[in-house]
């Protein structure tokens, strides 16, 4: 079966609505009956800052990573949304792949 494969990439502490971004976008996702979605907390990265970001027991600039496998039709109906949320908070990333899922 093809699909795509959204992957987002925050700041471990930014906030959208009074709640981490990544809590809230897996709360949308759940809402609009998104299959499944991974969230992942990395070590280390750099943005366009070009500032290092990187785990620590008090960072909260750490990069996260959010990866959504879905069909077309429901990526069509999501990422317009998620869209939105990154561009109103200036930051972070969105890049979308298409893919083939086996389940």
């Amino acid at each position: 079966m093809n699909g795509y494969l959204i992957k987002i990439i925050v700041e471990f502490g930014a906030k959208y609505k009074h709640e981490p971004l990544f809590e809230y976008i897996a709360k949308i996702c759940l809402e609009h009956g998104v299959s499944g979605i991974s969230v992942f907390r990395a070590f280390k990265g750099y943005g366009k800052s070009k500032a290092i970001h990187a785990h620590g027991i008090f960072s909260k600039n750490e990069p996260v990573s959010i990866e959504i496998i879905e069909k077309e039709e429901k990526v069509n109906e999501i990422l317009p949304i998620l869209k939105n949320i990154l561009q109103e908070l200036n930051t972070g990333i969105i890049t979308v792949e298409k893919v083939e899922i086996f389940v």
